[in-house]
């Protein structure tokens, strides 16, 4: 049996998962997750075997306008991981408009022609039923994505449908 591997670049503003959805897939704490933004400052890398496919995860530092030398940095660090991934997941929370960051990130998606899914994460926090469907319309109008997922990272839901994606 010969194992595949797929390189998956987990994006997104700071804060939103990235670093806790890392850690509930590879099933170890291998990444720092903390309420203070910006804490992932460079790739971290995590891989998880399952059967013949292993998947290799990059999480990446949040996206945002940098305003010195170290964002500037960890701007290019996730711009350079999508460009050397077979795959990403850009991760959202239900609410808040997209920010210039996260609609550079979705060009250079669509750029570099990444198959990409969008999980909106923190789930748990929904005020109204359909404010998820909202959340996905909004985004599926940005032509980034080819599937938008709901995602609770903290409760442990949609993750195993984010790895059958």
């Amino acid at each position: 049996m010969q194992t595949k591997s797929v390189f998956v670049a987990l994006v997104g503003r700071p804060n939103v998962g990235k670093s806790s959805l890392l850690n509930s897939l590879i099933g170890e704490k291998v990444a720092i997750v903390t309420s203070k933004p910006q804490t992932t400052r460079t790739r971290i890398t995590g891989i998880l075997t399952r059967e013949n496919l292993q998947f290799v995860f990059l999480d990446t530092p949040g996206i945002h306008r940098a305003r010195t030398r170290l964002g500037e940095r960890m701007t290019r660090t996730v711009s350079q991981a999508v460009g050397e991934v077979d795959a990403a997941v850009m991760l959202f929370e239900p609410y808040g408009k997209l920010n210039d960051a996260e609609l550079a990130c979705m060009e250079d998606l669509r750029r570099k022609k990444v198959p990409a899914i969008a999980a909106v994460n923190k789930l748990d926090l929904l005020r109204r039923q359909d404010d998820f469907s909202k959340r996905a319309a909004l985004l599926a109008q940005q032509q980034a994505f080819q599937q938008i997922l709901p995602l609770c990272v903290h409760e442990q839901r949609g993750c195993d449908e984010l790895l059958s994606q």
